[in-house]
């Protein structure tokens, strides 16, 4: 399945596919993405992407990033559903982690009923903490690991 941005388009990542294989070993063998994912990165086989959650973002078919969608959860004020991105190394400082979180935005807003997205960033990733706020998140909880940044896609009925 594919999500089509402004500017990227959102593959689904497929384990079956060598060249997603390769992608997804580099990315998470990179040491920055360890040390500010941790542990929440967990794709072993297709049947953990069954639902379609994990993508790999594209420009012009080459793979620059990784978008993570959490479960949609139902709350008092509307659907809201946990983000997770990344840039891989060669493609720092281009703009494209602020890329990836304005597309994926759109395609929420206009395609489901998600109000809004969470972002949970380690308190030592300055670059992606930079990202989120210029994408329009804001700082709204934090603890001894990490900031938690939200985005409204819409407003209260």
């Amino acid at each position: 399945m594919e999500l089509i941005g402004k500017n990227l388009v959102f593959k689904t990542i497929q384990l079956d596919e060598k060249e997603h294989q390769d992608a997804l070993i580099a990315f998470t063998s990179n040491k920055s993405v360890q040390e500010y994912l941790g542990s929440t990165l967990y794709i072993y086989s297709n049947e953990d992407t069954v639902t379609g959650n994990d993508y790999f973002a594209t420009l012009n078919d080459n793979i620059i990033g990784y978008l993570g969608l959490g479960q949609v959860v139902d709350t008092p004020y509307g659907e809201s559903c946990s983000i997770y991105y990344g840039v891989f190394e060669q493609y720092y400082g281009r703009g494209y982690g602020k890329m990836i979180l304005e597309d994926i935005q759109k395609i929420l807003r206009e395609n489901t009923s998600i109000r809004l997205l969470i972002a949970d960033v380690n308190i030592h990733n300055q670059y992606s903490i930079q990202t989120v706020s210029k994408a329009g998140f804001v700082k709204a909880y934090e603890d001894d690991e990490d900031y938690q940044f939200h985005k409204y896609l819409k407003k209260c009925k």
